[in-house]
């Protein structure tokens, strides 16, 4: 958040899939405010705690909203700048919601936005103005070209196609034996195979395919 050059307030948002969208001591900063600051500004975790430093999991089908307290001490003219942006993969769009104007700023392309506050309206200061919004993109989710399987000596042969693969992107097959009531993962120490080699699968066993 920026006022003028000498007054400025940021925080740190990181984005790991092992984090909760909950308060974590061990990883996050409480926003325990500063004496003096004309503006502040902070992240709200889940269970509403101000925070400075806040983690939290990538978004799967849903989109994952972080709300944003932004607040100053006079009317006027303010920024929201997002200062940097680093190892988020493609698939996700970030997108600064703004609920007193009902505005919307695509941040991956549009990092600066302003706006005002005035101190006699309540709903352009404080936790319920300003929303993170962070979700997959449709155009980029990944698509499943071709999947093939046979039968191979001693167990089974997949191979398969897809687009819009990435470095953070895992494959799991299962398998059924019950016309397709039930449905078991295939062997795990495979798993990593998959992971390298996205592409093909070989699987040996009974009663493969």
């Amino acid at each position: 958040m920026i006022k003028d050059s000498i007054n400025t307030d940021d925080i740190v948002l990181a984005f790991n899939n092992d984090a909760s969208t909950a308060f974590e001591n061990s990883k996050d900063a409480e926003d325990l405010g500063t004496n003096g600051a004309q503006i502040a500004l902070s992240a709200l975790s889940s269970d509403s705690v101000k925070t400075v430093i806040h983690h939290r999991p990538f978004p799967k089908k849903q989109q994952e909203i972080i709300p944003l307290t932004s607040d100053a001490t006079s009317s006027g003219p303010y920024q929201l700048k997002l200062r940097a942006l680093s190892n988020v993969p493609a698939i996700y769009e970030i997108w600064l919601k703004d609920n007193f104007t009902k505005d919307s700023l695509d941040l991956k392309h549009n990092n600066i936005y302003s706006y005002n506050i005035d101190k006699s309206t309540p709903a352009t200061f404080g936790k319920k103005r300003f929303q993170l919004i962070l979700r997959q993109s449709p155009v980029l989710g990944l698509r499943l070209l071709d999947f093939n399987a046979v039968k191979a000596a001693g167990g089974a042969k997949t191979t398969w196609i897809v687009e819009n693969e990435a470095n953070y992107t895992t494959f799991t097959l299962q398998r059924s034996t019950d016309n397709g009531k039930t449905w078991d993962d295939l062997d795990v120490k495979h798993k990593m195979l998959l992971i390298r080699d996205r592409k093909s699968f070989r699987w040996f066993g009974p009663d493969s395919l």
